[in-house]
């Protein structure tokens, strides 16, 4: 999925719950190697799949949508 910083750098996500901090089986956000819970995921969404916005809310994610 396509993401942006609040800074407006575009960046790629994507959700996975093969990481070792996914919890009970719930996504987990990882950008550039790094993952994010739900309250630390400061990025706008650009663009995604409908399987990856079915995957976000599951996990608790509620990004803003990016505007340009």
């Amino acid at each position: 999925m396509k993401l942006r910083t609040f800074e407006g750098e575009p960046v790629l996500g994507e959700l996975t719950t093969e990481y070792p901090v996914s919890r009970d089986g719930l996504p987990v956000l990882i950008v550039n190697d790094e993952s994010f819970s739900p309250d630390e995921a400061e990025f706008f969404l650009e663009s995604a799949t409908p399987e990856e916005l079915e995957l976000l809310k599951e996990g608790g994610y509620e990004l803003p949508k990016w505007e340009a």
